[in-house]
């Protein structure tokens, strides 16, 4: 590493959402949008669109270039080198397709060190990624460059057959009359799923940005979760300050499952804590050991033991059977297994 060096910062999220945990098990550098494909391709529409500013950058971007990856304006998580793969520096693939709920396909290789670095200040932006010229920043990422070990990725971005990977309607009917559902009902909850995702479709498109989760609730996840079998009387909206208390019973005396709405277009985390906050001090939850995350599009299931990571994770964008990208966590066939067992 010498003066000639070009360092670029690279947020991994904001407050409601961290990708550094991706970058880091598969060894690359995420961005999006990326739904209109590679940026050779569609320059123009991402041009046309506004987009372009948060993917000009991979245009210029070069091997031996250090990525400084941060966490809000002065934590960072990550350094890293960028490396070729392939014979290439740019690669594009749906893999990243679905994280968190954002389209992240464009990347990097890189050659990742995982640090923790409180900067003094906030030396750092705000933007997704740009160029770090702020010599004392580089000074001090330079002072402890050859400290910091490389990690090895855990996994590899092996692209799965997306058709064989995507899960039809048919298939889930099948799935929960095998696992006790009468068939009216299950064919009910997948009809159910294409009614939401339509719906789901449109929310995206509509250009709309300020949805109540009240809205979420009304139109999306609770007509799914009817259909899944909880009828009003086993489902209480708003119970002490809880969204969604699922119980076993209509005298409800035996909740089973917390779930936590979250407006469109925010991450996961901030309703993840707050779920949690709920099963660790709310008298009456003492025994509920599930709760889910979802902004009606995307459904987070996680269990309360194990927080870190979700058990299963389903989007009505992309009926996955598994998300590629979170190889511990189920898909949506696993989502439903989890979500009714002992129900």
């Amino acid at each position: 590493m010498d003066e000639n060096t070009r360092f670029y910062q690279l947020a991994s999220g904001d407050s409601d959402r961290d990708f550094s945990q991706v970058m880091l098990d598969f060894g690359v550098a995420i961005v999006g949008p990326g739904n209109e494909g590679r940026i050779e391709e569609a320059k123009e529409l991402y041009v046309e669109k506004g987009e372009w500013t948060k993917l000009s950058w991979l245009d210029e971007i070069c091997e031996n270039d250090i990525i400084v990856l941060h966490r809000g304006q002065s934590f960072v998580q990550a350094i890293g080198e960028v490396i070729s793969k392939d014979g290439s520096i740019y690669h594009y693939s749906n893999f990243f397709a679905d994280i968190d709920g954002w389209d992240l396909q464009h990347y990097v290789n890189v050659k990742w060190k995982k640090i923790e670095l409180q900067l003094e200040g906030r030396p750092l932006t705000r933007s997704a990624i740009t160029r770090l010229r702020k010599k004392e920043v580089k000074d001090k990422i330079k002072s402890i460059w050859d400290k910091a070990e490389y990690i090895k990725p855990k996994y590899n971005i092996i692209e799965p057959d997306e058709k064989e990977n995507k899960v039809e309607y048919n298939e889930i009917e099948q799935h929960l009359i095998n696992q006790g559902f009468r068939i009216n009902d299950a064919i009910n909850t997948s009809q159910t799923i294409e009614r939401v995702e339509k719906l789901a479709s449109w929310y995206r498109t509509s250009g709309l940005k300020n949805i109540s989760e009240h809205e979420i609730r009304t139109y999306l996840v609770i007509p799914f979760l009817e259909a899944l079998g909880w009828p009003p009387q086993k489902m209480a909206i708003e119970w002490n300050k809880v969204d969604i208390l699922l119980f076993k019973d209509v005298a409800r005396q035996a909740p089973y499952i917390l779930v936590e709405t979250k407006s469109m277009w925010t991450g996961s985390n901030n309703a993840r804590v707050q779920a949690l906050g709920y099963l660790n001090n709310k008298e009456g939850l003492e025994k509920v050991d599930r709760f889910i995350i979802t902004d009606g599009l995307h459904y987070w299931l996680y269990d309360k033991n194990n927080p870190e990571r979700p058990k299963a994770y389903m989007s009505f964008i992309k009926r996955q059977r598994k998300n590629p990208a979170y190889p511990k966590s189920g898909g949506i066939l696993d989502f439903f297994d989890f979500f009714i067992k002992n129900k």
